[in-house]
């Protein structure tokens, strides 16, 4: 496989697989573009079809077919699960496998992750599993999620801080081996930590990681289920975080923890984020009264 390489190699079009644009688009689609997020539909346009509808992903991929795009093929990085996943259902395909197997062969056994799984199902039968909450407006807590299964590649892995390490390590250590063993190209890895389009000024998207200046990151959600991983590999330093308490969780803690990683990474050891983040959340996060009628 390309990264180069047309999704149409690997999915029907029309009949799996059809952008808004028409076919001739569609046929130009590519595991780059996938991977970075630059297929013009909307940020978690489609995500409802998983989500609400316990559609598969071949059914929500196929509904992508009525989601508009809102900007131009290739113009701007606009996060889409459905369509990122297809980087991985595709490599699954050329090694005649699930994903889940895939994934499970070529990587977390590499890296001894051994109680990893890649099903929100496997998830639950792991005998020390965190339980997900949402923090409701009444300003209680329930236990809540979505199942992330159908958009898997696009974050269903379920691990622990201890052998999250790991792969963390071995982005770090940016030789594409681990413990003496290959996992892939170095020059693979490294086109994964390479801009391919811009966001910002001093911000773009590899192929999964948001890459700046001096670090490569990227934060994730599953409604209840937070984390953020942020790499400094010119420092050989790294921190991931993983939360399950709800807003909180993921607009305060989880942000500005990440905040504070940064700013002692960059010296800077007087900085305080906390405060003004819980403030912000605070204000929009105001528990609603009760109605009387």
């Amino acid at each position: 496989m390309s990264w180069d390489d047309p999704v149409s190699k690997y999915f029907q079009v029309p009949d799996e697989l059809l952008l808004y644009y028409g076919e001739n688009i569609t046929r130009e689609l590519t595991i780059r573009d996938v991977l970075c997020h630059r297929s013009g539909l909307p940020t978690y346009g489609g995500d409802s079809f998983y989500m609400y509808f316990n559609d598969s992903y071949a059914t929500a991929l196929y509904k992508l077919r009525y989601v508009g795009n809102t900007t131009p093929f290739r113009s701007t990085h606009q996060y889409n699960n459905i369509i990122y996943a297809l980087g991985v259902y595709s490599a699954a395909h050329v090694a005649n496998t699930t994903w889940h197997d895939l994934i499970k062969q070529n990587i977390l056994t590499q890296l001894g992750m051994t109680s990893a799984v890649s099903s929100y199902w496997d998830f639950l039968e792991t005998p020390n599993h965190v339980t997900p909450y949402k923090l409701l407006r009444n300003s209680t807590m329930m236990p809540y999620d979505i199942i992330p299964d159908p958009i898997g590649p696009a974050g269903s892995i379920y691990s622990s801080i201890s052998e999250i390490a790991y792969w963390l390590q071995f982005q770090l250590n940016g030789t594409g081996y681990y413990n003496g063993v290959k996992i892939l190209n170095k020059t693979e890895l490294d086109e994964t930590h390479t801009g391919q389009i811009k966001i910002t000024d001093v911000e773009e998207y590899g192929l999964g990681w948001y890459v700046d200046e001096d670090c490569i990151w990227h934060d994730g959600s599953s409604n209840s289920f937070h984390s953020q991983i942020t790499l400094f590999p010119s420092k050989g330093v790294g921190i991931v975080i993983l939360s399950n308490g709800g807003i909180y969780a993921k607009d305060w803690a989880r942000k500005a923890l990440n905040v504070k990683f940064k700013d002692l990474v960059r010296g800077n050891y007087t900085s305080d984020p906390w405060p003004a983040a819980k403030e912000a959340l605070d204000v929009s996060y105001k528990p609603v009264p009760p109605h009387h009628l």
